[in-house]
C-alpha cells in the first residue's frame, strides 16, 4: 500500500476511534451513534428558527436597528459554537493524541512516523469540521435569510453572508479546539508522562466545569450592542467570542450597507429618517472596534494553531522515543502512603475497602464519570451565580457581618449537585464484563459492600467543603467558618445517606437502569433541592446568631443522621442479593452484509 493510502486508511481508523467513547453505548451500531450525536448537535439551530422569525420578520425594522440588534444573536451563535466544540474536544481528551496503545500496535509495522502523524492530524481536522458543521450548518443557512429576509438583497450577497457566517463560526470552533489541544500537549510536556497521568484528570474536569458553566450562563449575558461594545476596554478584548464577532462584522458590514435596498428600504417605516441615520451611524461608529477585534481573533487563532501543532509533534516524537526505550511503571510513594492511611482509618474492613477504592478509581479514570461530575459542578456554579449577586459576594469579603442565608446555602448547593452526579454516574456501567470479580467473591453481606461505596461518595461530597473553607475563614472569621464546615459535613453526610438509601447494586457494574419515571418525579427532586439548599441556608443563618442555636442545630443533624443510618442499616441487612447484570453474549450485531441476489 502506498504512503498516501496508508494515511487515508489510518485517518479513517483514528476518526472512528473518536466515537469509541464511554459517553456513547459501546454495544451500539457506529453509524447510529454518529447520527445520533450529530442530530443532537443540530437541534439548537432548529429550535432557534421560530424565535428569530418573530424577531426579524418585521419589515418596519430599519436596517441600522436590524444590524445593531443582530449583534447579540451573532455573539450567541459564535459563543455557542466555541463552547460546544470545546466540550466535545474535552470529551475526546484521551483520544486527541497518539497514545501508548497506538505506538505499541502501529509502531512495529513498516510505517513512517510521519505517516502516523499525518493520519492523526487528518482525523483531527475531519473531527473539527464534522462537529462544527453539525452545530453551525443550519444557522449558517437560515440566520442570514431571516436577518435580511425583508430586504431585497442580491443572491450573490446572500450567499456571501451565509459563507461569512459559516467561516466565522468554524473559526470560533477551530480556536476552541486548538486551545484545548494546546492545553493538553503543553501540560503533558511540562509535567511529564508520569505526572500528567495524575494531573490530566483534574485538568480535564476543570475545563469541562468552566465550559459548561459558560454554556449555562450564556443566555444571561448582557446586551452586546447596548453595553459591552460601547464600554470598550478589557471587557471587549478579553472575550474570545468578541474577536470572531469582529471578524464577522468586518467581512459583512460594508457590503450590506452598500446594497441599494439598505440605503433606501422599501415600505414605510415607523421611525423618523433621522432615527435610521442615527442607528446606522452608531453601527458604523463600532467599525474601528470590529476591525481591531478581527485582527486579535486572527492572531489568536494562528497562535493557538501554532502551539497546538508544535506541541503535538513534540509529544508524538517523545512518546515514540519512550516506547522504543521501554519504561517501567513505578507506583508513586505518596499515593501508597495515602492509601495505607485510608485503609487504617476510613475502611478497615477488606470488603468495604475493595468497593471504596473501586468506586474512587472508577470515578477518577472514567471520562464518563468525570464528565458527569463536571456537569454537576457547572450546574452548581450557575446556580450560585443566580443565587448570589456580585455585590453581595463583595460585601461578604469586605465586611465582618454574619453571612446571609444565600451565602450559607452555596456549599449545600455544591454538595447536592455532587450527590446527583454520583447518583447518575453510579448507574452508568464502566465495563459490564468486569463485575465477575464481585460475583466470584460475593459474601452475601451487602452491608459491607455498600459501606465502602457510601464512604467513597461521602469523601467525594466533602471535598468541596474543605476547598471552600479557606475562603469562608477569610470572609467570616474562624469561628463562623468552623461552625459552617461542621454543619456542612453533617448535611453532606445526611444527603449521602438519603441519596444512596436504596442501593441495590454495586456502582459501575450493572446495565443502564430506566429513567422513565423522571418526568413524574422531577418536582420531588426540585423540592429536595430547595429544602436542602435554600431551606438549609436559612436554618443555618438562624442558628449562627447564638451559640445555643448552633448547638441545637448540630445536635438535631446528628440525631437525624443517626436515625437515617440505623434505619438504612436495618433495611440493608434484609437484602441478601444484589443485581449483577452482565451483557448477553448471544446478542446479535448488524454486519451490513447484503443478501444474495
Amino acid at each position: 500500500m502506498s504512503d498516501q493510502g496508508s494515511v487515508g486508511l489510518l485517518r479513517r481508523i483514528f476518526f472512528r476511534r473518536f466515537f469509541d467513547n464511554d459517553l456513547i453505548s459501546p454495544s451500539g451500531d457506529d453509524h447510529e451513534n454518529v447520527s445520533l450525536v450529530f442530530a443532537l448537535l443540530a437541534v439548537p439551530g432548529l429550535l432557534a428558527v421560530a424565535p428569530l422569525l418573530l424577531k426579524y420578520m418585521n419589515r418596519y425594522i430599519l436596517p441600522g436597528h436590524r444590524l445593531l440588534i443582530a449583534l447579540d444573536d451573532k455573539f450567541t451563535c459564535l459563543a455557542l459554537s466555541m463552547i460546544v466544540m470545546g466540550i466535545v474536544t474535552l470529551v475526546e481528551w484521551d483520544a486527541l493524541v497518539l497514545d501508548v496503545r497506538d505506538i505499541a500496535i502501529l509502531g512495529p509495522l513498516p510505517l513512517m512516523r510521519r505517516t502516523l502523524l499525518l493520519a492523526k492530524l487528518g482525523a483531527l481536522a475531519q473531527f473539527v469540521v464534522a462537529f462544527a458543521a453539525a452545530v453551525n450548518a443550519i444557522p449558517s443557512v437560515v440566520y442570514p435569510l431571516i436577518l435580511f429576509g425583508t430586504l431585497q438583497l442580491s443572491m450573490a450577497r446572500g450567499l456571501w453572508l451565509m459563507f461569512v457566517h459559516a467561516a466565522a463560526s468554524l473559526a470560533a470552533a477551530a480556536f476552541a479546539f486548538f486551545v484545548v489541544l494546546s492545553v493538553r500537549v503543553v501540560a503533558s510536556g511540562l509535567a511529564g508522562p508520569r505526572l500528567f497521568r495524575r494531573v490530566s484528570v483534574f485538568l480535564q474536569g476543570a475545563l469541562v466545569l468552566a465550559l459548561l458553566s459558560a454554556l449555562l450562563l450564556l443566555p444571561g449575558h448582557r446586551s452586546v450592542a447596548a453595553s459591552i461594545l460601547p464600554e470598550g476596554g478589557a471587557a471587549v478584548y478579553a472575550s474570545p467570542p468578541m474577536w470572531f464577532l469582529g471578524l464577522y462584522e468586518s467581512l459583512t458590514s460594508e457590503g450590506v450597507l452598500d446594497e441599494p435596498d439598505v440605503q433606501s428600504p422599501r415600505g414605510k417605516a415607523l421611525w423618523e429618517p433621522r432615527d435610521a441615520g442615527r442607528a446606522q451611524a452608531e453601527y458604523l461608529g463600532l467599525m474601528p472596534v470590529f476591525n481591531r477585534l478581527a485582527a486579535v481573533g486572527a492572531g489568536a487563532l494562528a497562535l493557538a494553531a501554532l502551539v497546538a501543532f508544535g506541541g503535538y509533534a513534540l509529544e508524538t516524537r517523545r512518546l515514540a522515543r519512550r516506547m522504543s526505550r521501554g519504561q517501567a511503571s513505578v507506583w508513586p510513594k505518596l499515593l501508597r502512603i495515602v492509601s495505607s492511611a485510608v485503609e487504617r482509618t476510613l475502611v478497615r474492613d477488606p470488603i468495604g475497602r475493595a468497593t471504596f477504592f473501586f468506586t474512587l478509581q472508577t470515578l477518577a479514570r472514567s471520562s464518563t464519570q468525570r464528565f458527569y461530575l463536571a456537569a454537576c459542578g457547572a450546574v452548581a456554579f450557575a446556580a450560585t451565580v443566580v443565587l448570589i449577586s456580585p455585590g453581595e459576594a463583595a460585601r461578604a469579603l469586605t465586611t465582618s457581618t454574619n453571612p446571609t442565608a444565600a451565602l450559607l446555602a452555596v456549599q449545600m448547593v455544591v454538595v447536592f449537585c455532587v450527590c446527583v452526579g454520583l447518583r447518575v454516574g453510579f448507574a452508568v456501567p464502566a465495563d459490564l464484563r468486569a463485575n465477575w470479580t464481585f460475583r466470584v467473591t460475593w459474601m452475601r453481606e451487602p452491608t459491607r459492600y455498600f459501606s465502602g461505596v457510601r464512604r467513597a461518595a461521602l469523601l467525594v461530597a466533602m471535598v468541596p467543603l474543605f476547598a471552600l473553607a479557606p475562603l469562608h475563614v477569610l470572609a467570616w472569621g474562624s469561628a463562623v467558618a468552623a461552625l459552617h464546615l461542621v454543619v456542612g459535613m453533617l448535611g453532606a453526610a445526611l444527603l449521602v445517606e438519603v441519596a444512596f438509601f436504596d442501593l441495590r447494586s454495586l456502582p459501575f457494574t450493572c446495565a443502564y437502569g430506566s429513567t422513565g419515571t423522571l418526568k413524574f418525579t422531577w418536582p420531588l427532586y426540585f423540592g429536595a433541592f430547595l429544602l436542602s439548599t435554600v431551606g438549609f441556608g436559612r436554618l443555618e443563618a438562624w442558628a449562627i446568631e447564638t451559640p445555643s442555636r448552633a448547638a441545637s442545630l448540630v445536635a438535631a443533624l446528628l440525631l437525624a443522621l443517626l436515625v437515617v443510618a440505623l434505619y438504612r442499616t436495618r433495611r440493608t441487612r434484609a437484602v441478601t442479593e444484589v443485581a449483577f447484570d452482565v451483557p448477553d453474549d448471544r446478542a446479535t450485531q448488524r454486519l451490513g452484509v447484503s443478501g444474495a441476489s
